[in-house]
């Protein structure tokens, strides 16, 4: 299956371009430019950094107006951690931007406490919200490191938790062919591996 990872520029794709080798993925390949796009199955949106800073390179790169075409066409997206935030409407980080808004939802600042940290850094724990293709993965421990949370709109867009303070939010989002995850998959050791197997399952049917 053929697979295009966009580069905005502000994140190491090392991680996740040796995770995709692991998996021996026919095709794969990073994109700095929505004009190298040679029409792939699946494109791959990650990001770090601030949330404003990511939509400007998305936008500049001719990635938005790519990934809606792609759409269009029936592909798939998979957003990971920023690059999930970025599929939704705002973030409390940047007032004012607006995202891509393919899953409605707003991205808020986790709460601090002293026995939960800001940024949210480490391994936890996901459970499924329903009966979904990500259902195998409950109990798994994936890696997250985040400071801003996603607040879906509609419930049944969530697909997996976590919990931060004792308070649970989305760790994995799907609405039509769209997908993304909070955490790092392919920082995840074996759990990692397997889900981003699944993920390449999906966007391949």
């Amino acid at each position: 299956m053929d697979i295009e990872i966009l580069d905005l520029g502000v994140n190491n794709l090392k991680s996740l371009s040796s995770a995709l080798a692991s998996l021996d993925v026919d095709s794969f390949r990073v994109i700095e430019d929505a004009n190298e796009s040679k029409n792939p199955k699946l494109l791959i949106l990650p990001g770090v950094g601030a949330f404003g800073a990511a939509m400007a390179r998305l936008r500049s790169r001719g990635f938005e107006n790519l990934i809606q075409k792609h759409l269009e066409s029936q592909g798939s997206l998979f957003g990971v951690c920023l690059g999930m935030q970025l599929l939704g409407n705002t973030s409390d980080e940047s007032p004012g931007v607006r995202g891509l808004n393919l899953i409605s939802g707003d991205s808020k600042k986790l709460p601090s406490s002293p026995s939960a940290r800001v940024p949210n850094v480490g391994w936890l724990d996901v459970t499924p919200t329903f009966n979904n293709f990500l259902e195998s993965f409950s109990g798994n421990d994936f890696y997250f490191v985040h400071s801003y949370w996603f607040n879906a709109d509609s419930k049944e867009d969530i697909l997996l938790t976590a919990e931060h303070d004792l308070e649970k939010f989305p760790a994995a989002i799907m609405k039509d062919r769209v997908l993304g995850f909070q955490f790092h998959p392919e920082k995840s050791s074996y759990s990692g591996l397997k889900i981003l197997g699944e993920v390449i399952s999906w966007a391949n049917d």
